[in-house]
């Protein structure tokens, strides 16, 4: 199936064209024997962070929340944060499947995740592999810790407070509003964790990138 582009759509992506190609002109520029490839992510990280996209310490995995792997995760991005002093967002979790299915009817085990702790400036280039390498004793997914940066565009949002079981009526509640405003998926989706995991009481935005149907 062909999908035809509204104008806006192009527009947008001939805009994000501009800053990809900004971002690799300013990567050749400081390319030279020696140069680690993940400096010159760097570089382009903070050109795309100066064109409106947020940067954020991100790892990127496979399995159900709490498990083996996502708890992996969290370890890591908070053990390099804090080696590098940076002062970060709350955790935030952008979720998907690689299946026909909704979402929430696939096994855990299967479901998709880039873990985020987002940063109020793209780190200067170097200090992320210093930041990995004085926890590497410690923290053996360091090296899974990259910086990212992202952007979604038009949202639609709710704040969910109580436990993440109990998510899919808030889940339901947004699909609702979508389909009344005739607003389709146009990303994974998002969850800000704006309490601890193990908080009681827990309260997480919930949010979901939309484009007209």
């Amino acid at each position: 199936m062909v999908e035809i582009k509204t104008s806006a759509e192009i527009d947008a992506m001939r805009e994000a064209g501009r800053v990809v190609a900004r971002a690799l002109q300013a990567a050749v520029k400081h390319a030279a024997v020696g140069v680690r490839v993940d400096e010159l992510d760097e570089v382009a990280a903070t050109v795309i962070a100066e064109a409106g996209a947020k940067p954020a310490f991100l790892v990127t995995g496979l399995g159900e929340p709490g498990g083996a792997e996502h708890l992996s995760a969290i370890g890591a991005l908070h053990a390099v944060a804090g080696a590098m002093g940076a002062p970060v967002g709350p955790m935030e979790g952008l979720w998907w499947v690689e299946d026909d299915r909704p979402g929430l009817e696939v096994p855990r085990e299967q479901w998709r995740w880039h873990l985020l702790l987002p940063l109020p400036a793209a780190p200067e280039p170097g200090r992320l592999e210093q930041a990995r390498e004085s926890v590497r004793p410690t923290c053996a997914a360091a090296d899974r810790v990259r910086v990212a940066v992202f952007t979604e565009g038009q949202c639609v949002q709710m704040l969910h407070h109580g436990p993440f079981s109990e998510e899919h009526m808030t889940l339901k509640a947004m699909e609702e509003f979508m389909n009344e405003n005739e607003l389709v998926p146009n990303g994974p989706h998002h969850e800000v964790y704006l309490t601890a995991f193990d908080d009681p009481d827990p309260r997480t935005l919930l949010r979901q990138p939309v484009r007209p149907a």
